[in-house]
């Protein structure tokens, strides 16, 4: 083997362990101000949906084919808690940059909780989708967060 070739496989291979222990630091982190947690109970977390009262902390969302829950009202400068969840099968929330200065996005499976920190929230009408294939209708499922001054 030439020494040319021996510097070239021994730099990727430093590199390759490099970025292999970056991948295993990575391991079990989340979204900061991210919670996954089981649900439990499908019908207590309908049940908060419609007992919300919007000017809340703690505000709540469900994807179903091929509809979220409710339309969204909050208040600019206020901090939420948002919880979401999937009625059935597997969908994707997906909120624009806009909205908070970064996108969310979570992919949600049938069972699971996701709680996400909505902050510094700016005024506008924001677009929320599904970014999973969830069905033939799955473009129609458009949601719709509106922050107000």
């Amino acid at each position: 083997m030439k020494r040319l070739d021996f510097i070239f496989i021994t730099l990727i291979g430093l590199v390759a362990f490099l970025l292999g222990g970056k991948l295993i630091d990575s391991l079990g982190q989340t979204q900061i101000g991210f919670i996954d947690q089981p649900l439990t109970d499908l019908s207590a977390f309908e049940k908060r949906i419609e007992a919300q009262i919007q000017s809340g902390e703690d505000i709540y969302l469900l994807a179903r084919q091929w509809e979220w829950s409710t339309e969204l009202t909050l208040k600019e400068g206020k901090n939420y808690k948002l919880h979401i969840a999937s009625g059935d099968i597997q969908h994707a929330f997906h909120l624009e940059k806009k909205a908070t200065g970064h996108s969310i996005d979570i992919l949600l499976q049938p069972g699971r909780e996701y709680v996400v920190s909505l902050n510094n929230l700016t005024a506008g009408v924001y677009a929320i989708g599904c970014t999973q294939y969830c069905g033939i209708e799955h473009n129609k499922m458009r949601g719709k967060l509106i922050v107000l001054k």
